[in-house]
């Protein structure tokens, strides 16, 4: 009678667990879905702080440098028409200098320039300061980044990189947009996203995406 007894008090004690586990499921599960959103949300934006710092293309890249580079990067004083082709350093420079140099001269290709770009309209800097020569026309090349730069740059030619400070920020896609917006007087868009650049007699005439097609 005893073993009977204790048997159905073991039972009562279970169904009441199992009530209270019932009447308390909905704040669990909710408990464990804020939990499982809290884990992916640390997730995530571990994620996207790992892309922003390690991942290039997303900002300038200057940090990605090492301290003999970042040696070789100045910000230009003077005249583009003044920098030495075989000094070694890479130039940030403003739109202001820019134009000022297009001004100077009769025809002037600007290679919106990214170091690490395979596709097909991407060229290595020495082929397009060559083509250019060709065809009579004057060369800058205007990296947008860093990452990159130093294993593609060729000390014979001047090489520039935009100078970030009137935009007030690290991002790329911005301060890219903004200086070159600027310097041809279009939105990138209407500019067909292309990134050579052509001017004639100081005006901005027309953006292709490949240097053979510019006239």
């Amino acid at each position: 009678y005893f073993c009977l007894s204790k048997f159905h008090l073991d039972i009562a004690n279970i169904k009441i667990s199992i009530m209270k586990i019932q009447r308390h499921k909905p704040v669990l599960i909710g408990c464990m879905k804020k939990m499982k959103f809290a884990r992916m949300s640390l997730v995530l934006g571990t994620t996207l702080l790992l892309i922003s710092c390690r991942i290039g293309g997303l900002t300038t890249g200057y940090n990605h440098l090492t301290p003999a580079q970042k040696a070789r990067i100045e910000k230009l004083t003077g005249r583009i028409a003044d920098v030495k082709n075989d000094d070694g350093k890479v130039y940030k420079i403003t739109v202001a200098q820019l134009k000022d140099f297009i001004r100077g001269e009769k025809d002037v290709v600007v290679y919106e320039f990214i170091p690490y770009c395979k596709a097909e309209g991407c060229i290595p800097p020495i082929l397009f300061e060559r083509s250019c020569r060709e065809k009579n026309y004057r060369a800058v090349v205007v990296a947008v980044l860093y990452d990159e730069l130093f294993s593609v740059k060729h000390p014979g030619i001047p090489m520039f990189s935009i100078d970030t400070e009137p935009y007030q920020t690290k991002w790329r896609s911005k301060y890219e947009r903004c200086f070159f917006d600027e310097l041809t007087g279009i939105t990138e868009k209407e500019r067909s996203y292309n990134s050579f650049h052509y001017f004639h007699d100081g005006k901005y005439v027309k953006s292709y995406h490949r240097f053979n097609e510019v006239p």
